[in-house]
């Protein structure tokens, strides 16, 4: 029962986010649709090779950008990755700045979130079972290392200090809001106030069900703005469309660095063993429908939630 429709395991995902629908070093990619207990991805899932893994490539918002921010089905997207066999996640994100030192065409491995999102089904633990997991350090630190390194490596021109281009951030902590609006000013100078550099619109909900389902998961969040904090001209929609178009060019070059980063270390990682004491739900309580909707999450590793024979 949902099984992976590909004959081996893909290891790898990178998720698309504005103004990343595709990517141009995946070859002689096949495209899956996957059927998961949560609903449908967002699109057919890519899968390529890619410095001797398998890769799989799904954009966010849909390959044309049809899903708003509270729109996108993000437990079908994780799901269908897990079912997969995906262990490492490369998020790619748009986001506004809340710090003046993050101006628009930085590049930001984000290390920490804060969540202020209200409508939106950000756990695969619901209604009939119940799991508490550990999310202090939300994205992998050894990722978080693996993809600062590349990106240097991949931009040391464009990035070098003192050339006055766009700057490579280490870390970083993203705002995630509900949107599909813009913030006031007054919400931008509150999200400032609670220690945010950054202020996107998917990052929590997409990283809280990553760990849920064991997947090691890194964002790049590529500033387009600088929010309506500052005096500067605030965000608009044209301004960020001009930006992200610069930012999609960087997303074809930096991916396969860290793709082969980690095709040469694919490390074990805290969040591969996040379900291992998160269960609360015994398992006799738990029913037949709450194991098979749980079965690509649980099922495998997990022999005891497994639906019953």
């Amino acid at each position: 029962m949902y099984a992976s429709p590909h004959p081996e395991p893909v290891v790898i995902a990178v998720i698309g986010g504005s103004g990343v629908y595709k990517l141009d070093f995946l070859e002689g990619a096949k495209y899956y649709d996957i059927d998961t207990p949560f609903g449908t991805p967002s699109a057919p899932i890519c899968v390529a090779k890619v410095c001797n893994v398998f890769c799989a490539f799904l954009p966010r918002h849909g390959v044309h950008h049809q899903l708003n921010p509270s729109e996108v089905n993000y437990r079908a997207n994780i799901c269908a990755l897990k079912q997969l066999g995906v262990r490492y996640i490369i998020a790619i994100n748009a986001a506004g700045s809340l710090d003046a030192d993050y101006t628009p065409g930085d590049l930001v491995v984000c290390n920490q979130l804060v969540d202020r999102t209200v409508a939106r089904k950000s756990t695969f633990f619901e209604n009939g079972i119940v799991a508490h997991v550990d999310f202090a350090y939300p994205m992998s630190r050894t990722l978080n290392t693996l993809t600062t390194a590349a990106l240097k490596d991949c931009f040391e021109d464009e990035a070098a200090e003192g050339t006055g281009k766009f700057k490579i951030h280490s870390s970083g902590t993203i705002v995630t809001m509900e949107g599909p609006l813009f913030s006031t000013k007054a919400e931008s100078l509150l999200n400032k106030q609670l220690g945010g550099h950054l202020i996107g619109m998917t990052t929590s909900t997409e990283a809280k069900l990553a760990r849920e389902a064991e997947i090691a998961y890194v964002t790049v969040a590529m500033v387009t703005d600088m929010d309506a904090w500052s005096d500067a001209p605030h965000v608009d929609t044209k301004q960020v469309l001009k930006t992200v178009a610069a930012n999609a060019e960087k997303a074809q070059r930096y991916p396969p660095l860290i793709i082969r980063a980690l095709a040469e270390n694919l490390f074990d990682d805290p969040a591969h063993h996040a379900l291992a004491n998160a269960v609360m739900t015994e398992p006799e309580g738990i029913s037949q429908e709450v194991r098979q909707r749980l079965q690509p999450i649980l099922g495998k590793k997990y022999p005891k939630y497994a639906p019953k024979a």
